[in-house]
């Protein structure tokens, strides 16, 4: 066998590879496009329906809110996952070491935000007493000394 005829072989498998596989890999093309379409679509309504509405800020594009969902995929490194594929903490389930470290360091920062909040509150509600005890049993201003 010569090497044109090897190399001819192996570019006719690669047509047959092709030839196989190219309309599963174009229906796949389709459908990802279509969901994704549909999903900033959906994040397109449900952001006008309810943003603007709370905070006056201004609504969204089909193409902005298309835009909103490839950065948000983006920061939390799930390019190619749909909004709403990872519910239910599907991404910890899907095995990826990095997601489950990111989301245990947000669970740490929430939960020594949580401690703070509830030791400033002690820290208030011990100082209002205090000031409590010091007013004049009248309500009114203290004697000047």
């Amino acid at each position: 066998m010569t090497f044109f005829s090897a190399v001819g072989n192996y570019g006719s498998a690669w047509l047959t590879i092709l030839s196989r596989y190219l309309p599963a890999i174009l229906w796949g093309v389709v459908i990802v496009a279509i969901l994704a379409a549909v999903s900033a679509a959906l994040l397109r309504w449900l952001w006008n329906g309810t943003v603007p509405g709370i905070f006056s800020l201004p609504g969204l594009t089909f193409w902005q809110a298309f835009r909103l969902q490839l950065i948000v995929a983006l920061l939390l490194g799930k390019l190619w996952t749909l909004p709403f594929a990872g519910a239910g903490g599907a991404a910890l389930a899907s095995g990826d070491p990095d997601t489950g470290t990111r989301l245990s360091q947000v669970n740490d920062i929430l939960l020594e935000a949580e401690r703070t909040e509830r030791a400033a509150d002690a820290h208030l509600r011990e100082s209002l007493r205090l000031l409590a005890a010091l007013q004049p049993a009248g309500g009114g201003a203290a004697p000047a000394p």
